[in-house]
This record gives structure tokens, sequence and C-alpha cells, in this order.
């Protein structure tokens, strides 16, 4: 959801911190990203909770401080969830034969 009354919202930044990612990153599981075929499983992390701007721009993305905790439960439910999301953000680099 999305406010224009931006009393008690704090840097998204507070959020990506706890999750252990950058904020470029953890924006895209604010709405889901459709770009990213890697997510098998539903990336609109956000839904229900209350940011400010908009999560293309996560230099300027706020989340409600009530929230904050919430996102972070969400994404690190996600990311220790076998496939999707889990492999997206824990993936190896593959190696290049050297």
């Amino acid at each position: 959801m999305r406010t224009t009354d931006l009393r008690d919202y704090v840097s998204f930044g507070d959020a990506a911190r706890k999750i252990g990612i950058q904020s470029q990153y953890a924006s895209r599981y604010v709405r889901g990203d459709d770009d990213h075929a890697n997510c098998g499983s539903d990336p609109a992390l956000g839904r229900v909770l209350r940011f400010g701007g908009d999560p293309a721009d996560y230099h300027d993305l706020l989340i409600h401080e009530d929230d904050v905790d919430e996102f972070v439960t969400r994404v690190k439910a996600a990311k220790t969830k076998e496939g999707g999301l889990y492999a997206f953000l824990n993936r190896k680099e593959e190696s290049n034969g050297s």
C-alpha cells in the first residue's frame, strides 16, 4: 500500500540490512519483479504492507516502521524455502573451468 503520509516511515535500507542483502535486490520483492524467471515462488512479498515511494527507486523507498519485521520475516522465509527465491538468492556462480 502506498501513502502520502510518511510519518513513522523509515528507510527501506533498514529492512534490507536485516535481511542481509542490498536495497536494490530487496526492493524487487516489494511488489514482485516479473523479469526474474528464477523466482519460482511469488516474489510479491510486500503485499498489504505500507511503503512510501516507488520500489523501482530503491534509493528513496520507505517502509513503515511497524512493517519492517514482517517484510524481513517474509523474505527470510522465502529465502530458506527450497527452490524459487531460495535458489535465486543463494545461487553459486558456475565454475568457468579454470
